[in-house]
């Protein structure tokens, strides 16, 4: 989370109050005032643009809101450098949303940075409190994004269906428009299958759960998500093995809407024959037109990493 969340979240004593050095701007209408503050924004680098916002909200009360919401836009919560400053975290940003409710409704890209230290909060009750604060203002149509980095250890949930019941399904799938997932391992796959509203969908070493448990949550594949991009990159082994994966997470989706694909692989030990299976069933067109490239792409010298990237329709 970006600057002092104590600095912009509470209401500064009148004596630190600086308005009376910024008299010209109590003459503009707040709507002037806030495209003031959003020309700030670095639209070529939004998060390093952001930045300049902590100071912002400090200038004057007529500034505070427009920067604040600009601050809490992106807000990584979860840290995965100790459990104790995880912790630190998760109750410094609730006291800021209690003591300011409305920056809950500003954030839009949720970023976890989860491993060992810090999967505890998936079912703590302040964490719990805190998603339910934020995804409060959430509704369909919104840009919505989700991150999730695993430490680098092969990190997976200790419980998948814990995650899956208190995290996921109340909090992730109803909402979601960009998912985007780096070193998480046996993931369930509900957390790609059950989001209706995904238009984005980038994996970078990635695996899902080979087999369903008993007790994990039923697939309803008329929720299933119609994703206009979408990224697999593993980069600790060969194509054959990932290649199980990939056709799960597109059995998951509905892939017939797809724009752009990119797959890439540490090791590349045969054909794309068999990479478009699910692709070519649900969706003819793009077998069509992309299986000639990929006969071509065969061709070409091996070297880590390689990849296919193509769009899927036109």
């Amino acid at each position: 989370m970006c600057g002092n969340m104590n600095s912009v979240s509470n209401s500064p004593s009148p004596h630190h109050d600086m308005s009376s050095s910024f008299a010209p701007f109590l003459h503009l209408s707040q709507e002037v005032v806030d495209q003031i503050i959003d020309s700030l924004l670095d639209t070529s680098e939004p998060e390093l643009g952001r930045s300049n916002f902590p100071a912002c909200a400090l200038v004057c009360r007529s500034f505070r809101h427009r920067s604040q919401k600009h601050i809490f836009h992106s807000t990584t919560i979860l840290s995965i450098y100790s459990k104790a400053s995880c912790e630190d975290r998760v109750d410094s940003f609730h006291g800021v949303l209690q003591a300011n409710p409305r920056i809950a409704s500003y954030v839009r890209r949720l970023h976890l940075d989860i491993d060992s230290a810090s999967e505890w909060a998936v079912d703590d009750p302040v964490f719990l409190q805190i998603m339910k604060l934020v995804t409060r203002s959430w509704a369909v149509g919104m840009r919505l994004e989700l991150s999730v980095t695993g430490g680098w250890d092969n990190f997976q949930f200790t419980c998948n269906r814990t995650f899956e019941t208190r995290f996921v399904k109340p909090f992730v799938t109803p909402f979601i428009t960009s998912l985007h997932l780096e070193d998480v391992f046996n993931v369930p796959i509900s957390l790609i299958a059950h989001c209706p509203h995904l238009v984005e969908l980038k994996l970078i070493n990635v695996t899902v759960e080979a087999v369903r448990p008993p007790h994990a949550t039923d697939i309803d594949y008329s929720m299933r998500p119609r994703p206009l991009e979408f990224t697999f990159k593993h980069s600790s082994g060969y194509r054959s093995k990932d290649l199980h994966n990939t056709n799960r997470i597109l059995l998951a989706t509905s892939s017939s809407s797809l724009e752009r694909l990119e797959l890439a692989f540490e090791e590349f030990d045969g054909g794309l024959s068999d990479v478009p299976i699910q692709l070519a069933a649900h969706n003819p067109q793009w077998k069509k037109q992309n299986e000639d490239d990929c006969t071509r792409f065969q061709e070409l010298p091996r070297s880590p990493l390689e990849s296919c990237g193509t769009p899927a329709s036109t």
